[in-house]
């Protein structure tokens, strides 16, 4: 095997597609990022050649390799460069020609300069060379070369600008990045490079716990979540090297981060990639915080440290306006109501860190079958702790589902049943709101009162199901064609309706008024006033707010043109109330996964809880599922319904134990009957006392930590005293 992976060509074919995988998750595939990648392997490749006999059968079987990746990549995204219409008109053997031309040019040209600069000495220089102007050629030739097909491309100063400046200024960066990584990889034996591929395979299979797609084997399976983390854990117990440490940690974060989120490229091609460059610095912080104890104690306290520092890392994601409590392990357990459950005890924490150490304990286990100390770990405390362990596991989750009474969806037997529509528009605002929106609002306005029955209570709409500035409007006595025929409905229903808005604020500034506009959820009464207003106070980092706009100005305008939105936060939660429909917690989308704010509602009175959120952007089932998942454990948490009003799915109601008990199909319009009981509920241990069980697992780490220290203190103590 190892021979096989020091073969240049074989390695280079593998290094390409891994490459080429990666950028598959974490670009989506964005053409222009794919051609770059591609120009530096062909780089790369032929500088190498110069150093070797010919082979131009190799050399064929390498350029055809490429180029069928490339036409993958160009078929699969194409609009990078503005080709969607060439490539969704051409197919997929017309593709690979093309891609084949592109990779064939870049050869010649790459060829011919290589040539020309054979005798310069800084190879900086010449690498720089090579790549920036074969590949601004290749692209230039490429496009003279469509119209042979049939197609005549238009593409923009602007975009030129970009293909320019991406080979100009990344050309450098990626080429020594795939030197260095080819010449270290490379010289490893096998033994070597298993341990990172082990790292990479425990990510994947962590990952695929969560849901992915809508096939059997990829809508997420919760028994991996139990097992997939043991090779990470083994390399932190066997590893003595910090560097190692750090360095396996980075990776396992990193593609956890891209195959549990690449579908966020359908909205920033870089998202998943600029995470996952991120999110590595909080894991990395919270196994720092621990390793140090776990490697000097006993295997069953290294064991309870690592796993308390792997929930660490993901509590500290969850602090300041660059929260991202996404992709939490515990969210993964929701098919299993009796240890879901546990949440109302310890939250999420208490859930992930009851899977996540069983991980560590198996990995310390492993670990002490190569030690001297193994037969006394097994005979005396490992084995022991183990069962107990699972024996606990499995006697709590059967004692919490005895507890879980049937689904009851039409609530035969609640006291206090309110009457709910859902009316899931399944269009985009974005996409010409002023334009279109008379015809957005017939579509909401069928569906509606296709829904409206004579015992219906409330009126459900998504987030941005509308873009109108309905607050501000009503302030200023205005009025418009939309806002017309909107009271008009209201009107003649007679219902409460709680819709997606926008609230704006003018401010006067450099003596010019303009519009701070916030995301919103308004609510109605069966009058058609506005009985409140609830800002979004969870914006989305880059996404929907930049947090250092004063800093750096020009920033907000690239992130603008990558579909990024400029909403202002909200400072304060709204809770909305009537007659009608009691009272409830309003959250606009992303805002579903922050329990602390869903636990701050129900301790202020609300009686269930309400999340309008539109996710149509991702175009992915996986997205919109991972996020009802985590509606699922919130509702479970505070003992609530949780009702989702999504603009293409899933809107559902979910019931206290966590199930989603009626939902629409994903991608389709309609509109959703269903009905919740609001009668009061006792508050769970969580809701009292929130995050008690991470602080507990904090102040467990801190006497650890003490101890260690006095005993090597004593330690030193007795060594000088001799």
């Amino acid at each position: 095997m190892n021979q096989l992976l020091r073969n240049p060509f074989v390695y280079r074919l593998l290094t390409a597609f891994f490459i080429f995988s990666i950028l598959v998750f974490a670009a989506g595939l964005n053409w222009v990022l794919v051609s770059l990648w591609i120009s530096a392997n062909s780089v790369i490749y032929l500088l190498h050649r110069e150093e070797s006999s010919g082979a131009p059968v190799r050399d064929l079987l390498f350029i055809l390799a490429l180029s069928f990746m490339l036409a993958f990549g160009a078929a699969w995204e194409s609009d990078s460069l503005y080709l969607s219409a060439a490539m969704k008109s051409l197919d997929f053997v017309q593709v690979v020609l093309i891609s084949a031309i592109v990779v064939l040019y870049f050869t010649a040209t790459a060829v011919a300069l290589a040539r020309i600069s054979a005798s310069w000495n800084r190879k900086f220089i010449r690498y720089w060379f090579i790549f920036s102007v074969s590949g601004l050629i290749s692209i230039l030739l490429f496009f003279l070369t469509l119209p042979l097909f049939g197609f005549h491309p238009g593409v923009s100063l602007a975009t030129w600008i970009k293909v320019t400046l991406a080979y100009l200024v990344l050309a450098p960066i990626l080429l020594f990045l795939m030197e260095y990584i080819e010449k270290s990889w490379i010289q490893l034996s096998w033994s070597e490079k298993r341990e990172p591929l082990f790292v990479v395979s425990s990510a994947l299979l962590t990952a695929l716990a969560f849901p992915q797609a809508d096939l059997p084997m990829l809508r997420g399976f919760s028994l991996w979540p139990w097992f997939s983390l043991i090779p990470y854990f083994y390399i932190l117990a066997k590893k003595s090297d910090w560097k190692q440490k750090l360095l396996h940690t980075f990776l396992w974060e990193f593609f956890y981060t891209i195959f549990l989120l690449y579908w966020i490229k359908d909205f920033a091609d870089l998202g998943p990639l600029f995470l996952a460059l991120i999110l590595p610095a909080y894991r990395i912080a919270g196994m720092l915080s621990v390793e140090w104890v776990a490697q000097r104690s006993h295997p069953l306290v290294g064991a309870f440290s690592r796993a308390s520092g792997f929930i660490f890392a993901d509590a500290l994601r969850t602090y300041g306006f660059l929260a991202f409590p996404w992709g939490f392990l515990g969210y993964t357990q929701t098919d299993w109501p009796g240890l879901h459950m546990i949440s109302r005890v310890g939250g999420i924490w208490l859930v992930s860190f009851i899977v996540v150490f069983h991980n560590s304990l198996i990995a310390v286990y492993l670990d002490s079958l190569k030690s001297s100390t193994f037969k006394k770990f097994i005979a005396t405390t490992g084995a022991i702790v183990y069962l107990l362990y699972a024996a606990v596991i499995l006697a709590t989750a059967t004692f919490f589902s005895m507890k879980i009474p049937e689904v009851d969806p039409e609530l035969v037997h609640a006291n206090q049943k309110k009457n709910f529509i859902i009316v899931q528009p399944a269009f985009d605002p974005w996409g010409g709101w002023f334009r279109n929106r008379m015809d957005y609002f017939e579509i909401l306005r069928y569906w509606t009162d296709k829904g409206m029955r004579s015992d219906t209570d409330f009126i459900l709409w998504t987030e941005s199901s509308t873009l109108e500035r309905f607050t501000l409007y009503a302030s200023q006595n205005r009025s418009n064609p939309f806002l017309d025929r909107f009271r008009e409905l209201v009107l003649r229903h007679g219902k409460p309706l709680l819709t997606g808005g926008v609230d704006a604020q003018p401010i006067i500034e450099k003596n010019r008024v303009r519009f701070r506009d916030y995301n919103s959820a308004v609510f109605f009464d069966g009058s058609a006033q506005i009985v409140a207003t609830y800002r979004k106070n969870q914006l989305v980092p880059f996404g929907e707010w930049f947090p250092y706009e004063n800093f750096f100005p020009g920033a907000r305008s690239i992130l603008d043109s990558y579909g990024g939105s400029s909403w202002s936060p909200g400072r304060s939660l709204q809770l909305m109330q009537s007659p009608q429909t009691g009272t409830f917690g309003p959250l606009i989308c992303y805002e579903g996964i922050f329990f602390r704010q869903v636990r701050d509602y129900v301790n202020q009175g609300a009686a269930y809880l309400v999340n309008i959120t539109n996710l149509m952007w991702t175009h992915t089932y996986a997205g919109h599922i991972q996020h009802a998942q985590m509606a699922q454990t919130r509702a479970m948490e505070q003992d609530r319904y949780f009702i989702r009003a999504a603009n293409d799915g899933l809107s559902c109601v979910i019931d206290p134990y966590g199930r989603i008990i009626k939902s629409l199909p994903l991608f389709e319009r309609g509109v959703l009957n269903a009905t919740v009981d609001i009668a009061p509920r006792e508050k769970t241990w969580y809701a009292r006392w929130g995050d008690l069980f991470l602080y507990l697992l904090l102040a467990a780490q801190v006497l650890f930590g003490i101890i260690k220290l006095i005993q090597n203190k004593r330690f030193r103590n007795r060594k000088q005293g001799n």
